[in-house]
């Protein structure tokens, strides 16, 4: 009575396709955080790099250098009006789902443009005006704020800790 079997059950199915979905709704969570994660150093690595060139350029040139943000993007433009207005000036964009919140602009906006806030202004001498943080996110993750010390025009990186904002 030792007869070989030619195909499987439909219970066999059954578990097979349950065990896939429950290691698929494992996974997705993760994925999805670790997404986030790699789109936020994504975003930080871009911001330091455009902080980094906005001192370079104000030293280089011998003029202030602004960086500016809106809500997703950013640039950097030279600190004077009339030379702003004779350039096309685009933004850079931030990683997708990724946004600059409560970065301390104080408000002041300087270009035409209403949008574009002035977050630091490089001096020709490589510092800044002010110490400055720019914070960013991705959506419903911990924010990275960006320090930016005026007197150095160094960058540095801090991870807020959401666990206390509970």
């Amino acid at each position: 009575m030792d007869k070989s079997r030619r195909g499987v059950t439909l219970f066999e199915v059954m578990l097979t396709v349950g065990v896939l979905v429950l290691i698929a709704a494992i996974s997705v969570p993760v994925i999805s955080t670790m997404m986030a994660n790699s789109r936020q150093t994504e975003a930080r690595d871009f911001i330091q790099g455009a902080l980094t060139q906005a001192r370079s350029k104000a030293m280089e040139h011998g003029k202030p250098y602004r960086f500016e943000v809106t809500t997703s993007e950013y640039r950097i433009v030279p600190d004077d009006e009339e030379e702003c207005e004779a350039n096309e000036l685009s933004g850079k964009k931030l990683p997708d789902n990724v946004c600059f919140c409560g970065s301390n602009t104080d408000g002041e906006q300087t270009s035409a443009d209403s949008s574009w806030q002035t977050v630091a202004t490089f001096l020709p001498n490589g510092t800044a005006e002010k110490d400055v943080e720019i914070s960013f996110s991705v959506h419903n993750s911990a924010p990275t704020t960006l320090k930016l010390r005026a007197m150095t025009g160094a960058v540095t990186t801090a991870m807020l800790n959401t666990a206390s904002s509970h």
